[in-house]
């Protein structure tokens, strides 16, 4: 299902930018960005419904069922929602030829060490804002990935933040899953 909808978003960057996927195509990162953005979320408000979490059920090693809710925003239950391929395929629009970019997504490079900065301006009648960040990463170092000893060490080589800073000058940050617990994993 999903790989049929990133087809159609290929086809629709390519049709709506008019060059060739091999010229100029849109990468990974960015396709599950878009898919990420929009997905719809699954949140149970009323908390009656609870998923096995079978990632907690191992790490547990007790045979006991661990239930996650599905909580407001990404969880471990339903990850970042429900795809809304229509909603996805939408965010593909608004593109300046000129200038080569799309009006509801950038693709940038950033070198390590650096910093870039965009001020966005929000209109006080909108009640929030989404923004999405997502990055193809390089291969990792393989002794790492394979050996215990760097087990709760991340694996990210380039390891991007995010934060929005309002005209207040208040701070947001990201949703960030709660780990799974790793104390009972042997």
């Amino acid at each position: 299902f999903v790989s049929g909808i990133a087809a159609l978003m290929y086809q629709k960057f390519r049709d709506t930018t008019g060059d060739s996927l091999h010229r100029h195509s849109m990468r990974n990162s960015t396709v599950k960005a878009l898919l990420i953005h929009s997905a719809i979320d699954m949140e149970d408000s009323e908390q009656a419904h609870f998923s096995v979490n079978a990632d907690m059920q191992k790490a547990h090693h007790d045979g006991a069922p661990h239930y996650t809710p599905h909580g407001v925003g990404p969880d471990f239950a339903t990850g970042w929602g429900r795809v809304d391929g229509a909603a996805a395929l939408g965010l593909i629009s608004g593109y300046n030829k000129k200038t080569r970019e799309f009006s509801n997504f950038k693709e940038i490079e950033i070198g390590n060490g650096f910093e870039k900065r965009w001020t966005t301006v929000v209109d006080s009648a909108q009640s929030r804002l989404r923004v999405t960040l997502v990055w193809d990463d390089a291969p990792g170092e393989r002794d790492k990935a394979v050996n215990p000893e760097y087990f709760k060490e991340s694996k990210l080589v380039n390891d991007l933040d995010m934060y929005l800073v309002s005209p207040s000058g208040e701070y947001h940050y990201p949703w960030r899953l709660d780990s799974l617990p790793t104390e009972y994993i042997d």
